[in-house]
């Protein structure tokens, strides 16, 4: 899935104001921005995992009735 600055750059920024991402410049080139998860943000990547867990579960179970 590839995008364009033009979009992700809005995006970032707002995940950094919701405290869910830390933006850094790299010590070695400052050309280039590293983006890691807070606290806040790991959280709620366990949530999403969980989310996806669950809908595939249920898309299994969905699936294995409709077969009977």
């Amino acid at each position: 899935m590839a995008q364009d600055a033009g979009t992700l750059v809005p995006l970032v920024c707002k995940l950094v104001a919701q405290s869910l991402l830390l933006r850094e410049r790299s010590s070695e080139d400052e050309r280039f921005v590293i983006i890691s998860l807070k606290d806040a943000g790991q959280a709620l990547q366990q949530q999403a995992h969980a989310v996806h867990a669950q809908a595939a579960c249920a898309t299994q179970c969905l699936s294995s009735n409709a077969k009977r």
